[in-house]
């Protein structure tokens, strides 16, 4: 989540009513000792040692619980003793009450001096104790929404979520403390943003989602996630949203959105372009005039999700239609090449519309046909411009184990789009079906140039290219991932022998700033997870990588690049399960597939199964010949093998770069540099095997 400024906001609110004490500390007032987080499970961080307090039974903690959410922070014995105790005799609950507290002035609580106890009352020091809602109107008053943003993100779950079952009295009461501490972030969360400007949605969103994860069904908080996605420019995921929302009010309450809620859906949606852009905090104005969408003919491609037509069936099968089109939506709004739509009453107007303001436009239309115990699915993803059915599937699937079954046929059609649609737009780039000089079709002049290149002077060329587009419209994400690509690739490798840190730097801070300004980009955080482990930061690299994965679980090509990267990082279960699962969802698996497939199998010592891959694919990037190279003299010396060692030699020395005339310890080192092999067992095996073919690896 983003957390840099917010600049010219000036948020002054009141603090909900009963949080807490009721009062956020002034700006300069030092915060509390303790923080009490009440959202999930019940803990009090001691901010002087950055540790939690460390409270053993649930009783205590539920006492310091009610302590710290209650007005005055105070109890009675009395109430404290029915409260939790309240199945118990006077005498056994006053004695359980005697050891709790015992037990409590024996933690860093108790000792901090923070607990006060008399002959009538339990009560916390005023001034020692704060919780996460006084944080958070603290945060808002003095920080502005990139603060809240933070915070909030770390506030989210069900309050007090781990106290359920304490006591009969405790649960009522619990019940009704839940009910109103989701209702006092609500009031704080929504006030603030209501008046949100175009250079802060990137930090209102993320509010919006935190309220809606705790109440899917919150129209108040739907409508400003519309406003806001309207705002932002994200027309795909106001869809999506008002989408969700549909579908948790039929699923829950059996009711549609509020007539107010369809309005501003209404409006919202009213006259606009079919082609979005996302928003981001560090939107940068263009300094160039842009011809709008319908002038220039030259927006990304876009899919039209149609409903999915029910052939028979009942209305439980018509629910699980609208849910498996809702599932293929959200599947394929990760995917920053594209501009997803979801059209629940298609027109004339509606299609061409989509036609004129992109490159390429397409229908993703399905038809569901049950037959007893089984149900029938067909897709087909239709070209607008002249009907041509550019893919099609049928599939059957049985209601036994249906969830499990329809997450696959989702993955599978979803995951058939952007490939199919990539194929077709390289071949219409590649025939001059362009536009105007607007920075797209600059990002698509490179383009063609990166995917047809054979020689470095061609790849400056494409990354000159991409570079015009990223300056002339900071948002264009393709153009800063293409860009990026290029640069930490070395050129698609074209060059060796030189100082990568340059090039890997630019690249870093292109893959992060096309995560910020488009945050659900999968392609954006595999990117920067290369980078780190090109670092040797393993740790930040699996996280990336985990980023992207849940970001978008159905992009072939990024779970290809996942693969890879599990696979020098030494996880090969995990890699060999992304890269089949790449095969599987992407209709046309290029040539590198096959090559990093080969590079697994290597690995776990499968030369055979290796040495078939890479015959199938016959790829060309010198990486990939000299980790065949190295696989083929694992399984034993052939007639031609002194003659393909030397060829890959002639092939780095090429593209060789460096001060001193090259070795084969270099190419070894220069395939490292491109393809870190950051566990011992592989790098072993890739070197050994390049001694075995004659090379002098030293």
């Amino acid at each position: 989540m983003s957390q840099g400024s917010a600049p010219g906001r000036q948020a002054v609110i009141e603090a909900p009513e009963a949080s807490g004490n009721g009062r956020p500390r002034a700006s300069s007032t030092p915060p509390p000792r303790f923080l009490a987080r009440t959202f999930g499970s019940f803990e009090i961080v001691d901010r002087q040692t950055h540790s939690l307090v460390a409270i053993r039974s649930r009783k205590a903690t539920a006492l310091i619980a009610y302590l710290a959410v209650s007005p005055g922070q105070s109890i009675t014995r009395d109430r404290a003793t029915g409260l939790l105790w309240g199945d118990r005799g006077e005498e056994q609950a006053r004695a359980s009450l005697r050891q709790a507290l015992t037990e409590l002035r024996a933690t860093t609580l108790g000792l901090a001096g923070a607990l006060r106890v008399d002959r009538r009352e339990i009560a916390l020091v005023p001034g020692l104790v704060e919780t996460e809602l006084e944080e958070l109107a603290g945060l808002a008053t003095e920080g502005g929404l990139a603060q809240l943003t933070a915070a909030v993100d770390r506030a989210d779950g069900r309050p007090l979520a781990d106290l359920d079952g304490i006591d009969n009295d405790f649960n009522s009461w619990l019940l009704v403390e839940r009910e109103r501490k989701i209702g006092q972030l609500r009031t704080l969360l929504l006030d603030q943003v209501q008046s949100v400007q175009a250079d802060e949605v990137a930090y209102g969103r993320p509010i919006i989602a935190s309220l809606q994860r705790i109440d899917p069904a919150d129209e108040v908080a739907a409508r400003a996630g519309l406003e806001l996605d309207s705002l932002a420019g994200d027309l795909a995921g106001l869809h999506r949203r008002y989408r969700a929302l549909e579908r948790t009010l039929k699923d829950e309450y059996d009711t549609v959105p509020s007539p107010q809620t369809q309005d501003v859906f209404r409006r919202l949606t009213a006259m606009r372009p079919v082609a979005a852009t996302v928003a981001g905090p560090l939107t940068v104005a263009p300094t160039t005039f842009h011809p709008s969408p319908r002038q220039s003919g030259i927006e990304p491609p876009v899919v039209l999700v149609l409903p999915i037509e029910l052939v028979g069936g009942d209305s439980e099968d018509m629910l699980l239609a609208q849910v498996c089109a809702s599932e293929i939506e959200t599947a394929l709004g990760g995917v920053a090449d594209l501009r997803v739509l979801s059209v629940p009453e298609p027109s004339i107007e509606r299609l061409e519309a989509a036609q004129s303001s992109s490159i390429s436009s397409y229908s993703l239309k399905g038809s569901m046909r049950p037959t007893g115990k089984s149900l029938h699915l067909t897709w087909r993803l239709v070209r607008l411009s002249d009907g041509m059915v550019a893919w099609s599937r049928k599939s059957s699937l049985g209601r036994f184990g249906l969830g499990e079954a329809m997450d696959d046929v989702v993955a599978q059609a979803a995951g058939a789009v952007m490939p199919v649609v990539e194929r077709d737009l390289t071949h219409r780039i590649a025939t001059g079906e362009q536009g105007a000089e607007t920075a797209y079709s600059l990002y698509l002049r490179g383009r063609t140039i990166s995917l047809s290149s054979s020689s470095l002077d061609h790849s400056r060329e494409a990354a000159a290219l991409f570079e015009q587009a990223v300056a002339r419209d900071p948002n264009l994400v393709n153009a800063h991932l293409s860009l990026a690509r290029l640069y930490n690739t070395d050129f698609h490798e074209r060059i060796a022998g030189h100082d990568p840190m340059p090039l890997r730097k630019r690249a870093f801070d292109l893959y992060s700033h096309a995560a910020r300004i488009s945050p659900t980009s999968a392609l954006a955080r595999a990117g920067m997870g290369w980078c780190y482990m090109r670092r040797a930061d393993l740790r930040q690299a699996n996280a990336k990588f985990e980023e992207a994965l849940e970001l978008c679980p159905n992009h072939a090509d990024c779970l290809n690049e996942l693969g890879v990267a599990y696979t020098h990082m030494g996880d090969l279960d995990h890699a060999g399960d992304l890269l089949r699962r790449a095969f599987e969802l992407n209709p046309f698996p290029p040539d590198e597939y096959f090559s990093d497939m080969g590079v697994l199998q290597l690995f776990l010592g499968d030369h055979d199964g290796a040495e078939g891959q890479f015959e199938v694919s016959r790829h060309e990037a010198l990486h990939y010949r000299a980790f065949r190279l190295a696989n083929r003299a694992l399984m034993g010396s052939w007639p031609g093998m002194e003659q393909a060692a030397d060829e890959v030699r002639a092939g780095f020395r090429g593209i060789w770069q460096g001060m001193l005339p090259m070795t084969d310890r270099n190419i070894y080192e220069s395939v490292l540099l491109y393809s870190p092999i950051h566990h011992q067992a592989g790098r072993d095996l890739f070197r050994d095997g390049l001694i075995a073919a004659g090379l002098e690896i030293g």
